[in-house]
C-alpha cells in the first residue's frame, strides 16, 4: 500500500520554494502542538491551551495536505492557519512550561511562513 500523504508531500517538496518552507513549518507546528497537548493534559488546568493546540494541529495538518496537493484555494487555508497559529501563540505564552514556550515559538514561525505563502500565492 502506498502512503499517499508522503508521496504528495514529497512531490510538493521537489518543487521547492515557498511551498516547501511553508510545508516544513506546518509539519513542525503540528508536532509542537500535539507535544504541547500531551504535556498539558498531564499537568491539568490547561483546557483552553489543549483545545487551541488541538485545533491548531488539525488545521496545520490539513493546510499542509491542501498546499502539498496544490488544491484550488490553498491560500484560504493558509490564511486561517495564520489566525489559529496566532491564537495558539497567545494562549501558550500565558504559561511558563517549556513545551508551551516551544509551541508558541513554532506557531509564530508557522504563522509567518503561511503569511509569506499567502502573499506569494497569486504571483
Amino acid at each position: 500500500m502506498v502512503n499517499t500523504k508522503a508521496v504528495t508531500i514529497h512531490a510538493a517538496r521537489k518543487e521547492g520554494g515557498m511551498s516547501e518552507c511553508c510545508i516544513e513549518s506546518l509539519e513542525e507546528c503540528t508536532r509542537a502542538c500535539l507535544d504541547c497537548v500531551l504535556h498539558a493534559v498531564r499537568e491539568g488546568n490547561m483546557v483552553t491551551c489543549v483545545l487551541i493546540c488541538l485545533d491548531c494541529a488539525d488545521l496545520c495538518a490539513t493546510t499542509l495536505r491542501v498546499i502539498a496537493r496544490n488544491s484550488i484555494r490553498p491560500d484560504d487555508f493558509a490564511k486561517l492557519c495564520v489566525y489559529v497559529c496566532r491564537q495558539c501563540v497567545t494562549e501558550c505564552r500565558k504559561y511558563e512550561h517549556a513545551h508551551c514556550q516551544n509551541c508558541a515559538n513554532v506557531c509564530e514561525r508557522c504563522a509567518m511562513e503561511c503569511e509569506k505563502y499567502v502573499s506569494n500565492a497569486h504571483i
